[in-house]
């Protein structure tokens, strides 16, 4: 089975190569690297094309900008069985990966990695991790308490499920819940896998840690949960 890593970027110059480094030494047979950068200021997109690897592609968007519909953009060009995806600043460490594709090999149609499954652990500052399991409590009372970490934004999962549900190109992390509600109401199986899931180290963060924008920001996410819940 072909992988495919999709790698949104933007302004990630700095842990980029370190992340493909990391994937490369899982020794994955047959795999691919998408890298779909929204034409980063610090040419995160040049680092990457400058590597000149074969198994590694580069899509520079110009005209477009947004964390779901580079991933989606990655979906739709990759060539794998399995997809899969994570956020680019090592906070989502690519040694998990396997235990994510083996989910798929064993049957699942979906893993992610989990902060709040047994084993799992968010080691952001705790405005974060408060603002993020409140996030996901009112996802399970509203949605299913069939996933624990609804905005994970780590995922693998077989590349047939995009037949079926679409990926949303819209919001950040919340495009994450729309697909997995979904994938779980069509039916697809889901497998938690717990990570520890730390806050980055190099570069600048995209999210903001003041309470008025995490605020807004749960405001809009319990926006769109609701809209979930209540689309047909």
């Amino acid at each position: 089975m072909k992988v495919s890593f999709v790698f949104p970027t933007y302004n990630e110059k700095e842990n980029i190569v370190d992340l493909i480094n990391e994937v490369k030494k899982l020794k994955i047979k047959n795999y691919e690297i998408i890298v779909v950068d929204d034409n980063s200021p610090d040419k995160t997109w040049e680092i990457v094309k400058n590597l000149k690897d074969k198994n590694i592609r580069v899509i520079r968007r110009v005209n477009e900008r947004g964390l779901a519909s580079a991933i989606s953009r990655g979906i739709n060009e990759a060539k794998g069985d399995i997809i899969t995806w994570m956020d680019c600043d090592m906070s989502m460490h690519p040694k998990y990966i396997p235990k994510l594709i083996k989910a798929i090999k064993n049957g699942y149609d979906i893993a992610i990695g989990s902060r709040y499954a047994k084993g799992g652990k968010d080691k952001r500052p705790l405005i974060r991790v408060i603002t993020s399991k409140m996030i996901n409590l009112f996802a399970n009372i509203v949605l299913n308490f069939n996933v624990l970490d609804y905005d994970t934004g780590f995922v693998a999962a077989k590349k047939d499920v995009f037949k079926k549900v679409p990926l949303s190109t819209k919001g950040y992390g919340d495009y994450c819940i729309d697909l997995l509600y979904k994938a779980g109401k069509k039916g697809f199986k889901i497998k938690e896998i717990p990570y520890i899931f730390i806050d980055r180290e190099k570069g600048v963060s995209k999210s903001s840690e003041h309470f008025y924008t995490l605020f807004i920001h749960g405001f809009n996410y319990a926006t769109r949960i609701i809209k979930i819940r209540l689309d047909k």
